[in-house]
């Protein structure tokens, strides 16, 4: 199953620069967690790397797993990037989703 795809359309993810937050993703249960681990990683347009969390930075709860992001994960970066979830077990690697993350400047409001 290597370098298939859950999400099947890349989607944006926004967050404000050098401000506290997280991602979370739901995963199917078709792909159960139990023995799996993850990287979370977002690189810019150019290839460099923004940050990167492994799945010891991470928190897993059934089938919903949260990646923290500090400050220090976003400070500097404004702009668009490129994100990616990737789940690794049982000798598979697998591209959970992708797209563009864009580190904004601004306040994000609901």
């Amino acid at each position: 199953m290597a370098n298939s795809y859950l999400i099947k359309r890349p989607f944006k993810l926004t967050r404000q620069e050098a401000n506290t937050g997280s991602v979370v993703f739901i995963l199917p249960d078709e792909i159960p967690m139990a023995g799996k681990t993850a990287t979370f990683v977002v690189v810019s347009k150019k290839g460099e790397q923004v940050f990167k969390k492994v799945f010891a930075d991470m928190t897993l709860s059934g089938q919903t797993l949260t990646v923290p992001l500090l400050p220090a994960d976003t400070r500097n970066w404004q702009g668009v990037h490129l994100w990616e979830l990737k789940l690794y077990g049982g000798g598979d690697e697998i591209t959970a989703g992708e797209g563009e993350f864009e580190i904004t400047n601004k306040l994000i409001t609901t």
